[in-house]
């Protein structure tokens, strides 16, 4: 079913009216597609790859309208938006993709080197976390920040930027923009 290295995984919850089951998007990094599946029978509803337009999805998170997904492709440098009910590509961001071996990796506001996680704040801004300096095959090693883009791709502002990898990106309820770094 998952290749080698299924990464990242996002749960969708069900509703009653009408009657939906809960889902799990999961980010099958090895195949290079992503799948959508019904939690209880692991029927697969959807499976893409985007017609060759991803190279390493490596996590995802289901928007604020809850109708796209965002993922993270660290090998393409960019994120992806899908639409959540057949999987169908809507569009990228940033919007022009960097050469696959880039090096230095970017250091301009609002573009993407090895993004490695997503997360979707209460306002809807979609948070990514990517490398500054460092190995675009480690997620382990180099520097990394947090920038956030709007729902559409929009880039918005850096939040932070530090050394060491955290362990994951939580999003608090309210994300300060007093300490967020400006666009450029």
């Amino acid at each position: 079913m998952f290749g080698r290295g299924p990464r990242g995984i996002a749960a969708i919850h069900g509703t009653a009216h009408p009657p939906v089951a809960d889902r799990v998007i999961v980010c099958d990094s090895g195949n290079v597609r992503m799948q959508l599946l019904e939690v209880d029978t692991g029927k697969v509803l959807w499976c893409t790859g985007c017609g060759g337009k991803m190279r390493k999805p490596w996590d995802v998170a289901l928007l604020h309208d809850k109708k796209h997904i965002v993922i993270a492709d660290i090998h393409m440098h960019v994120c992806h938006i899908l639409r959540l009910k057949d999987g169908a590509y809507v569009t990228h961001f940033p919007e022009v993709v960097p050469e696959f071996k880039v090096w230095p990796p970017p250091k301009k506001p609002g573009e993407l080197f090895s993004p490695c996680l997503v997360r979707i704040d209460h306002q809807g801004r979609i948070l990514v976390l990517d490398h500054v300096k460092g190995s675009t095959f480690s997620v382990e090693t180099g520097d990394f920040r947090v920038q956030a883009f709007a729902p559409d791709g929009t880039y918005l502002c850096e939040v932070t930027r530090q050394h060491h990898l955290p362990a994951t990106l939580a999003t608090p309820d309210r994300l300060d923009p007093e300490k967020a770094r400006p666009k450029s």
